[in-house]
């Protein structure tokens, strides 16, 4: 079988370029290249990640090294002007990409039973507030003790590196709810290691973006004379991340009316549906002097959320569809997380990347250890959520890219700090997945037939407040 997929993969990968080469302007921005390379990274991302479940590794990290593999970064059959799109090309990749990651928030939220979290507030209070304090604390601490090491900070100011040590700590603290949603999918997990590690995945981030925003307005006060230390940039934010979760709640109640009352062609609503969150997110508003949108992920995520624990009988059908749909959603997704890695950033900065990476996961570990033993937790299973934690993927490429757009143009840091914490959020998304599917089988939550599964991911079962 193995051989097979990789024929399969290879004839593949021969007929597609062959096509390129001879088709409308030799694969160029046309409409007709941009739905082949969709096609492409969709159908190649499978195939990949049947092969990777053959050998007992999760798919979705074959879904990352197709990409990877494909992208500009190495064989370069997809180009980097399909990559990184603009809104000018049809169709954009990145649109394609947008619609993917409202849809994984959108089933991350129906995922979350409220009713299990409401018996466990304490406990997971601890957990993520444990786990954050020590990441940060470990991450600064290494960071600012490596600054005579470190090529952009041996010549900064204590009060820079510490900036940039800050700065580090934040970014590494993010995971991936993406990763968790699919892996619990594919396999079909259930128990409270599932369970668990999605709400502290789902609750950190949230945290994280509001405590993102406040270190980067203090970092940009603290770096640009012109600018000094405001409250307009962290009530922007805020404005932003309520505006998000309430239009998430106008959208959710929408969304039940349609599927209680219509309830016909739910798959194309739901395509629908994500791309108005998509292009919500496109739209942004002044409040004073600062600039604020909309957060697709949040709107998504709240409208799951809405739906899951309002009213979970008039939305099984729908909430049926999302996850008949999840298994080509999530190989264009992380294919496309992995064509845009680049390797030439990576092999420059790998020493610190991989300190990163090696600090980040002891301190997760020791984290996740202290906050479970602060919440009283000690089943077999609470010493193995740490695996579930390591992945980073779309929630942190994008707090990196806020940190250079925010940072004035003539410091000459950001720029390498930016390649460095790419270069350990590729590593921590390789083997983050890894990672959390030994964990599921040791603690025997994901089934049999989850892991041989070749058809789309099968509908998770949420744990109730009396399990």
């Amino acid at each position: 079988m193995v051989m097979k997929l990789i024929g399969s993969l290879i004839v593949l990968l021969g007929l597609t370029s062959l096509v390129l080469w001879w088709g409308p302007e030799h694969g160029g921005d046309t409409a007709l290249a941009g739905t082949m390379y969709i096609g492409f990274v969709m159908l190649g991302g499978w195939l990949t990640g049947r092969l990777f479940d053959k050998i007992r590794q999760p798919k979705i990290s074959g879904y990352i090294v197709f990409g990877l593999l494909v992208g500009p970064s190495v064989f370069e059959i997809v180009p980097d002007a399909q990559v990184h799109a603009t809104a000018t090309q049809v169709p954009p990749l990145h649109i394609v990409s947008s619609l993917a990651i409202a849809l994984i928030a959108l089933t991350a939220g129906g995922e979350i039973d409220l009713s299990w979290f409401r018996g466990k507030v304490r406990a997971v209070s601890w957990i993520v507030l444990l786990h954050l304090l020590v990441l940060f604390g470990a991450v600064f601490g290494a960071v600012l003790l490596a600054k005579p090491i470190v090529p952009f900070m041996a010549d900064q100011t204590w009060l820079t590196a510490a900036i940039i040590a800050g700065l580090c700590g934040v970014i590494m603290m993010a995971s991936s709810p993406a990763v968790a949603v699919a892996m619990i999918s594919d396999y079909r997990a259930e128990g409270p290691l599932s369970q668990t590690t999605l709400v502290v995945t789902v609750v950190k981030d949230l945290l994280l973006i509001v405590i993102f925003a406040g270190v980067l307005a203090l970092s940009k006060g603290l770096v640009d004379p012109a600018e000094p230390v405001s409250s307009g940039f962290i009530l922007a934010v805020a404005m932003q991340l309520l505006g998000s979760i309430l239009v998430g709640g106008v959208c959710g109640a929408a969304m039940v009316w349609f599927a209680r009352k219509v309830a016909t062609q739910l798959g194309i609503f739901l395509i629908g549906c994500c791309m108005l969150f998509a292009l919500l997110g496109e739209q942004h508003f002044s409040v004073g002097e600062q600039d604020v949108h909309l957060e697709p992920l949040l709107i998504a995520l709240s409208a799951g959320l809405l739906m899951r624990n309002v009213w979970p009988r008039g939305t099984e059908r729908l909430f049926h569809s999302m996850e008949s749909m999840s298994l080509p959603v999530y190989c264009l997704f992380f294919a496309l997380a992995g064509a845009q890695i680049d390797v030439k950033i990576f092999a420059s900065m790998w020493y610190i990347a991989i300190g990163l990476v090696v600090v980040r996961g002891l301190a997760t570990w020791a984290g996740l250890r202290l906050g479970m033993r602060g919440a009283g937790v000690r089943e077999a299973w609470a010493d193995r959520m740490w695996m579930g934690m390591i992945a980073q993927a779309g929630v942190s490429l994008v707090l990196v890219t806020l940190l250079v757009d925010a940072m004035p143009s003539d410091l000459a840091w950001p720029r390498p700090l930016r390649d460095t914490l790419v270069g350990a959020i590729v590593v921590n998304q390789l083997i983050g997945p890894i990672g959390f599917r030994h964990a599921l089988f040791r603690t025997r939550e994901a089934s049999a037939a989850g892991r041989d599964a070749d058809s789309a991911p099968q509908p998770v079962e949420r744990i109730s407040a009396g399990k």
